[in-house]
């Protein structure tokens, strides 16, 4: 019983005022009352002998009446609509609620009725603290399609993750894809090994038709596989892909190898598909149908050394791949989804983890005076009181000493403070070797510093910082890195600090002194600090910057402009072989 009910229940009504049970005094009344006392409008009280020509008796207490239940018929207490909502059961379709918990659903709509949202994009929005799981959807609206329930993933970069495609295959079988019309998979089991095939609910994947109904504008692909540690996991927002997914014609080949629509996601970028594959040989098949998803939409040769990649389901008749390459059937447990959502980060809406409108989360850093959770949700990667703050630190390294356990991403920094270099983004690496990188230079998905463009260096461009904001971030620096995209544990080298590395960069020349020998490894630290890959043979090179590295005609490290430009360990006796993705940062 609410504190409201139980004062009416206890409580007496005389004249208007209220009188307690207890006893007490009214607390809302400068004069107490007792109860049982006559009043009037002329004569005297509180005397046996009391008299009054208008006195009137206060009689019995008025019934307040039974509290209000769940099952009344009547629109009462918390309730949103009759017997439903607030505290009662979940309302069904169409009754009145204020948030998505009165309803059934899940999802009250802006008109503040329960209802069936589109996607799990729509009903994060309305609904942000909802967890990860199976939900109604009405992915047409009042078109043809019924509701169906679908897999929502809510967390992974803010949320709003649409299941379309899962299948969790076992190794040494070979059934058949599922091209679903109707409905959608969802999650059954995840465990590598097992057999998902005869699980109605959770193998299959959507057709062209039933994809085409749906309203997305990323696609997240996952693939793993017992066969090798490497996962996949990245998103495109490629139309190319979009198209291609929608109506079986076309090819998803070129646009899904392209940084500039497609991402890793972090933690999951070790994988050789997509941004991995060399230029010159990424492929796909081409019009599928309503095979699009699974007949081999991308594959090619590794950049990076890992084997020949393929995403493959059921591929030509029986070859299930995951960032692998086997003919057979009988070479690892498998496992792929598919997972789509509309673009959260231009829609005029906060929603999907963002702290403001299209900024915070996963959509980028917020300007200053904008709303932020954390520092990482700001662009000056400062977060007080909830409120980005305006101050901008000259590099990730003083970042980093400013607001200690930041997150690596993309900060606005401003290297000469009030001078002529004007403030811009710049990707920080906070973690390797206790963090505060600043990238400088980027080869993307195995281009090379010849065909960088001088501008903003972020992950996944291909791109060097112009001359003067070079010579002022490596003023401010005492090492450099180089490193393949993503793989710094294993394809990387590092000055040691105060070396000539840092120094010569600054002079924007190449990070090597010249002479006719091995460099000085005693300089350097990582993988591959040796004289395999840090070897040269060559007279002193100044060649300008973005050359970074060159070997000459040695096994050595690679990363130059010349002779139509290198982005590689190693020359394999002469032969350039494939570029690599690498990076440069400066600390």
């Amino acid at each position: 019983m609410n504190e409201s009910m139980r004062v009416v229940a206890l409580g007496l009504v005389v004249g208007g005022a209220a009188l307690f049970a207890c006893g007490g005094d009214d607390p809302a009344s400068p004069d107490s009352v007792d109860a049982g006392t006559d009043t009037g409008s002329s004569g005297s009280s509180g005397s046996s002998g009391s008299s009054g020509s208008s006195g009137t008796d206060s009689g019995p207490a008025t019934d307040a009446g039974p509290p209000p239940t769940c099952t009344d018929k009547t629109k009462n207490g918390t309730e949103t609509d009759v017997d439903c909502g607030g505290s009662c059961p979940a309302c069904a379709l169409d009754q009145a609620c204020t948030t998505g918990n009165d309803c059934a659903s899940k999802y009250c709509s802006a008109a503040g009725k329960c209802a069936l949202p589109r996607d799990c994009a729509d009903l994060l929005t309305r609904s942000p603290s909802l967890p990860s799981g199976k939900y109604q959807v009405d992915v047409d609206g009042a078109g043809a399609l019924a509701p169906m329930t679908v897999e929502c993933d809510m967390v992974t970069e803010g949320g709003g993750w649409m299941l379309v495609l899962n299948y969790l295959h076992q190794i040494g079988t070979n059934p058949d894809v599922t091209v679903l019309t109707t409905k959608l998979p969802v999650v059954g089991v995840t465990t590598l090994g097992t057999d998902e095939s005869a699980v109605a609910a959770s193998w299959g994947h959507a057709g062209t038709a039933l994809m085409s109904a749906l309203t997305f504008d990323e696609m997240r692909w996952v693939g793993r596989t017992s066969a090798h540690a490497r996962v996949i996991d990245f998103v495109t927002n490629a139309p190319e892909v979009r198209t291609y997914v929608r109506t079986g014609a076309g090819t998803a080949k070129a646009q899904i190898f392209d940084p500039q629509y497609t991402r890793g996601l972090a933690g999951r970028v070790n994988a050789t598909l997509p941004l991995h594959i060399a230029p010159n040989d990424r492929d796909g098949y081409v019009d599928q149908g309503d095979l699009a998803m699974t007949e081999f939409p991308f594959y090619g040769n590794s950049a990076i050394d890992n084997p020949r990649a393929h995403w493959g389901i059921h591929g030509a008749g029986g070859r299930w791949e995951a960032d692998d390459y086997f003919a057979e059937i009988d070479n690892g447990n498998t496992h792929h989804q598919v997972w789509v959502r509309p673009a959260p980060c231009n829609d005029m809406v906060k929603n999907l983890g963002e702290s403001d409108v299209d900024c915070g989360g996963s959509c980028g850093g917020c300007a200053a005076t904008k709303t932020c959770a954390k520092d990482g949700d700001c662009k000056s990667g400062s977060c007080v009181a909830n409120k980005c703050a305006a101050t901008l630190q000259t590099s990730c390294k003083t970042l980093l000493a400013a607001r200690a356990g930041i997150a690596s991403g993309v900060y606005t920094i401003d290297p000469d403070g009030a001078g002529a270099i004007a403030p811009f983004d710049a990707y920080c690496d906070m973690k390797f070797e206790g963090g505060g990188w600043t990238m400088v230079l980027s080869t993307a998905n195995g281009s090379d510093p010849a065909s960088s463009t001088e501008g903003v260096v972020l992950t996944g461009t291909t791109s060097h910082m112009p001359p003067a904001t070079l010579t002022a971030l490596a003023g401010l620096s005492t090492q450099t890195h180089v490193r393949t995209h993503a793989t710094e544990v294993l394809r990387s080298v590092t000055s040691k600090a105060g070396t000539p590395a840092i120094t010569r960069l600054g002079m924007l020349v190449m990070l090597e002194i010249g002479g006719g020998g091995p460099g000085d490894l005693a300089d350097w630290t990582g993988p591959f600090a040796d004289a395999t890959h840090l070897e040269f043979t060559c007279p002193s090179f100044d060649i300008a910057w973005p050359s970074v590295y060159q070997s000459c005609g040695t096994n050595g490290l690679h990363l130059w402009t010349g002779q139509g430009g290198h982005s590689r360990w190693t020359w394999q006796s002469g032969n350039r072989g494939m570029n690599e993705p690498m990076e440069l940062y400066v600390r």
